[in-house]
């Protein structure tokens, strides 16, 4: 299976270039990220930890592959030490950003966890004052009805809600959840 190939691979990069070698680092970063996605962030954590401090090593804070590590370190931290998550969340966004070959979508996708990390710590202006833009940059890459333009749009509702902008939180959600309906009926 995939994490069969992804484990033989980490194993036969450290062989072949030690544990601090750039194939190790790909093939750690992978299989991390292939546990990310399953949401087994308990077994994650441990592999995004020592790739970001092997990239760190090897590549520097400011290079495209560390900030990448950077981002889903803070996934795997958000639940354990959100400060923390926070912080390294903020250089992803902020570095990917000055990286000109940066992919937009991917972007987007960095920003949105952000600021669910922001909303999740309380942090709601901060939140607040980031939102339209990202929402806006992700109408234009994604469109409206793409599922993370929609879940940005209900942020931006949430963010409302907690800031105590009941009318407009409220709006806002009917209109996300009427979208939803209408895109993927109302048993889903």
């Amino acid at each position: 299976d995939s994490e069969e190939a992804l484990r033989l691979g980490e194993g036969r990069g450290e062989k072949l270039n030690g544990n601090n070698g750039s194939r190790a680092l790909l093939a750690r970063s992978s299989l991390a990220a292939h546990y990310l996605a399953q949401q087994r962030h308990d077994v994650a954590l441990p592999l995004v930890e020592e790739a970001y401090v092997e990239s760190l090593e090897i590549h520097g804070p400011e290079q495209a592959n560390t900030l990448k590590i950077a981002a889903n370190l803070a996934l795997s931290l958000r639940d354990v030490d959100l400060g923390r998550a926070i912080e390294l969340a903020e250089l992803a966004v902020n570095g990917l950003n000055s990286v000109p070959e940066s992919d937009a979508i991917m972007l987007v996708g960095l920003e949105y966890n952000l600021l669910t990390m922001l909303g999740q710590a309380n942090r709601i202006d901060e939140a607040k004052a980031r939102i339209s833009d990202l929402y806006g940059r992700a109408e234009k890459l994604l469109g409206a009805s793409h599922p993370l333009t929609q879940s940005i749009w209900e942020s931006e509702g949430n963010l409302a809600l907690a800031s105590g902008d009941l009318d407009r939180g409220v709006a806002i959600l009917e209109l996300a959840l009427a979208k939803r309906i209408e895109e993927l009926g109302p048993e889903h």
